[in-house]
C-alpha cells in the first residue's frame, strides 16, 4: 500500500500581534467494486472488493490571531482533525514551508523578525522576547522545523473509530518590533501509515524532487565535517526522524530523545546481540528492575525504565561495567556514564553548563510517575550504558539551564530518556 498525504498551510502574521490562515486541499481514494459474472448453465463466480485508504485532514478555524503588547507572551490554538480508514492509522507533521522559519514584515524594507530557531522548550516564562514556536501541551513551545525537517507531532498505529482531533498552540513573545504585520507559512500533512505500521518515506511525498531521508542505520559521524554541522536522519526500525548534530566533543548525537516503542529489534537494526521486544508504550504500570517498561509522551519522547534502555543487558545481574547492548538503532549506542564517560567528556567541551544543555537541546523532560509525566520543564534525566551498583545506573541529570551533573546515578526501575552516540 503506497502511503498517501495531505497537507494544510498555515500563514502566519505578528505585527505586534500575529495572525494564522489556513489554506487546505484534501482528497480521498476509494476503488469501486470488481464484479464479475457470466451465463453458462454452472459456473463460479468471483466477487471481490477493493477499498483504498480514504484520508481527511482539516482545522476547525482559518484563523488564529495573536494579538499582543510589547514584553508580553500570548497564545492561541486551531484543532487538526483527521480521518481515515487506514487499519494501520496515519501520522501527522507539522514544519515550515520553506527553510525560513522567521515572522517576516511584510514590508520588505523593515528588516525586524520574530524568530522560531531556539533550542529546546520554551514556556511563557522563558521565551526570549521576538521569538514563537508552537506547543502540544499548551505549556511547551518548540520551533518550527524548517521545510524537509518535519516533527511529528501524533502518530496513531491502530484503525480509527471516529474522527481524530489534535489541538495545536502557537504563541508568540513580542519584544520591540516595527509596527506593522509579520507573516510565515507553516504546514501540516497526514500520511496514512504504511502497511507495516509507519509512513514509507514521508519526505518525497511532501517535498516533490528533495532526496529521500537517510537512515540512521547507514549513518557515519564523517559525513558531518564539523562541529555544529546538523542533519535529519530516519529510524528505519519504526519510521522516527530524529536531529543529529556534532558537538563540541567532536562525536555525533541525536539532540532529540528516543521514541521507540511496540517493536521486536534484531542485530540487523539495532545495537543488540539478539532479539529484544521493545513492550507498548503505557502509563500506569509498575516499572522493576528486570522487567521491560516504556512510555511515549507525543512532546517528550520516550521514558525508559533501565533494562528497556539496555536491551535487557543491564538488570540486576549487572553490577558493574557498561552494558553490552541497548535499544540505539544499528551503529549508535547509549554513552558511556560515570567520571571518566563520554557524558563527562561532552560536558568538559563546554564553558558552561547552560552552552552546553543549549546546544545540545537536552530537554527537561522530567520522568514518568504513576499515570503521567512529572517535572517536565524543570529537570531531566538521560541513560548512559554504565552501571553503578545492582540496582543503579550512571546517567546525565540536568536540573536547569544551568546545572548539570555529568555523574549521576539513579534507580535502574525508573524511566528516563535515552539519546543516542554515533559509533
Amino acid at each position: 500500500m503506497k502511503t498517501k498525504s495531505l497537507n494544510k498551510e498555515l500563514l502566519t502574521s505578528v505585527g505586534v500581534f500575529a495572525a494564522f490562515a489556513v489554506v487546505a486541499a484534501a482528497a480521498t481514494y476509494i476503488y469501486s467494486p470488481i464484479l464479475g459474472s457470466n451465463a453458462d448453465t454452472s459456473r463460479d463466480l468471483d466477487v471481490s472488493l477493493t477499498v483504498d485508504s480514504a484520508l481527511n485532514l482539516n482545522t476547525t478555524v482559518n484563523d488564529v490571531n495573536l494579538a499582543g503588547q510589547v514584553n508580553t507572551f500570548v497564545s492561541d490554538y486551531l484543532n487538526v482533525n483527521v480521518t481515515t480508514n487506514s487499519q494501520y492509522g496515519y501520522t501527522l507533521t507539522i514544519e515550515d514551508v520553506d527553510s525560513d522559519t522567521n515572522l517576516n514584515n511584510t514590508n520588505t524594507s523593515v528588516l525586524d523578525t520574530v524568530s522560531s530557531a531556539f533550542i529546546g522548550a520554551k514556556t511563557s516564562s522563558t521565551m526570549e522576547n521576538n521569538t514563537w514556536g508552537y506547543s502540544l501541551n499548551q505549556t511547551d513551545f518548540f520551533r518550527v522545523p524548517e521545510r524537509g525537517e518535519p516533527a511529528a507531532i501524533k502518530r496513531i498505529e491502530t484503525p480509527l473509530t471516529a474522527q481524530d482531533t489534535t489541538r495545536v498552540d502557537f504563541g508568540v513573545k513580542i519584544g520591540n518590533l516595527t509596527s506593522g504585520t509579520y507573516t510565515d507559512r507553516v504546514l501540516f500533512t497526514a500520511y496514512v501509515n504504511g502497511v507495516d505500521g509507519y509512513p514509507e518515506d514521508g519526505t518525497s511525498t511532501q517535498n516533490p524532487g528533495a532526496a529521500p531521508i537517510a537512515p540512521m542505520q547507514d549513518f557515519s559521524c564523517t559525513l558531518l565535517a564539523n562541529i555544529g554541522d546538523t542533519t535529519t536522519l530516519k529510524d528505519s526500525r519504526d519510521g522516527n526522524t530524529y536531529a543529529i548534530k556534532k558537538l563540541a566533543d567532536g562525536k555525533c548525537w541525536m539532540i532529540e530523545n528516543l521514541r521507540i516503542a511496540g517493536k521486536t529489534i534484531t542485530s540487523a537494526d539495532s545495537n543488540v546481540t539478539s532479539d529484544f521486544t521493545i513492550p507498548e508504550s503505557r502509563l500506569g504500570s509498575t516499572s522493576f528492575i528486570d522487567d521491560p517498561n516504556v512510555y511515549v509522551d507525543p512532546t517528550y519522547g520516550g521514558y525508559y525504565n533501565y533494562y528497556t534502555a539496555t536491551a535487557g543487558t543491564g538488570g540486576t545481574s549487572l553490577t558493574s561495567g557498561n552494558a553490552t547492548s541497548d535499544i540505539c538503532p544499528k551503529g549508535w549506542r547509549l554513552p558511556t556514564g560515570g567520571d571518566d564517560g563520554e557524558f563527562v567528556a561532552l560536558s568538559d567541551s563546554y564553558e558552561s553548563s547552560s552552552e552546553m544543555v543549549s546546544d545540545t537541546n537536552f530537554s527537561f523532560a522530567g520522568l514518568i510517575y504513576g499515570n503521567s509525566v512529572s517535572g517536565a520543564g524543570s529537570y531531566g534525566y538521560n541513560w548512559s550504558s554504565t552501571v553503578y551498583s545492582r540496582n543503579s545506573a550512571y546517567l546525565l541529570a540536568i536540573y536547569s539551564p544551568s546545572s548539570v551533573n555529568a555523574s549521576y546515578n539513579l534507580n535502574k526501575d525508573s524511566n528516563y530518556s535515552v539519546r543516542c552516540l554515533a559509533k
